[in-house]
């Protein structure tokens, strides 16, 4: 397995006066499954990232990390939290990584809309050939909380 940089693909894509970054498909292997058996054996499982800003960090015109927040360590977060324990339902394991890049956001001075998809890469179902997938949406509390980092 190699490192974060090289498990990611992300584009920074401006639409709308908003910032948004995405991540798709980082791999991480959880052990994810309602029965033990299933359990027991670490699986792929796909993350799909998506997060909103109001506006651009400052890093889009100073160039340095510093004035932004580090999605490498974002998804190292992520992973972690995965890895805490076993999940036996996508519904659970996408819940507690929303709630994870919530607060990780927070603490980096980042309210923002976030969108993540977990995708179970090979369920024990047959003929589903592209996997199953859950998709969580977070709401901020108010347009204001997005404007908190302007």
């Amino acid at each position: 397995m190699g490192t974060i940089q090289g498990m990611i693909n992300s584009t920074p894509i401006v639409t709308a006066g908003r910032f948004q970054l995405q991540v798709c498909r980082y791999r991480l292997w959880l052990s994810v499954g309602w029965t033990e058996a299933e359990r027991a054996v670490p699986q792929p499982i796909d993350i799909d990232l998506s997060i909103t800003l109001a506006v651009a960090p400052l890093a889009a015109s100073t160039d340095r990390l510093s004035d932004t927040f580090c999605y490498a360590t974002l998804l190292s977060t992520l992973a972690t939290a995965g890895q805490t324990k076993p999940f036996k339902l996508l519904e659970c394991l996408a819940g507690a990584l929303l709630d994870t890049a919530e607060q990780f956001l927070r603490d980096q001075g980042y309210p923002a809309a976030i969108s993540i998809g977990v995708t179970k890469v090979c369920p024990p179902v047959p003929d589903v050939l592209g996997g199953v997938r859950v998709l969580y949406h977070n709401t901020p509390q108010s347009a204001e909380a997005l404007c908190l980092n302007a």
